[in-house]
């Protein structure tokens, strides 16, 4: 069960306790949802200080995108009373870094193209980026 807080400007942090460590920490006669609010408020904002005072949220796992690699757009909604995570189409993709740019390039190298003179620039460039 994921608990979300939601900083001022609508991005999200997002953390799920594993079930051990759940089923460890739980108290006698506290439900699950109360649990995992004590325990955030406990482990993660200790370890995370800017997250106290922040709203936070308990959402279920199913409400949660499954495509990792748009977690820079995910935004916290509520509706009907339920807690989702969405994907926030304007929110711009982040920049590639340095190594994700070459990988790229290398990636689209086309093969046939390349003279062996080039051979050695190349692999420079890949054990960079490797």
């Amino acid at each position: 069960m994921p608990i979300v807080w939601q900083y001022p400007d609508g991005s999200i942090l997002q953390y799920q306790f594993v079930d051990v460590f759940l089923g460890r920490e739980r108290r006698d006669g506290e439900t699950t949802e109360a649990a995992v609010l004590r325990l955030g408020h406990e482990h993660v904002e200790k370890k995370i200080p800017g997250l106290a005072g922040l709203p936070v949220q308990i959402v279920k796992s199913a409400d949660v995108p499954h495509d990792r690699s748009t977690r820079h757009a995910w935004r916290l909604t509520i509706a009907d009373g339920r807690a989702k995570v969405v994907v926030d189409p304007t929110v711009p993709d982040p920049p590639q870094s340095r190594r994700q740019q070459a990988r790229a390039e290398l990636l689209a190298l086309d093969p046939k193209a390349v003279k062996p003179e080039d051979l050695p620039g190349i692999m420079e460039r890949l054990q960079k980026v490797l």
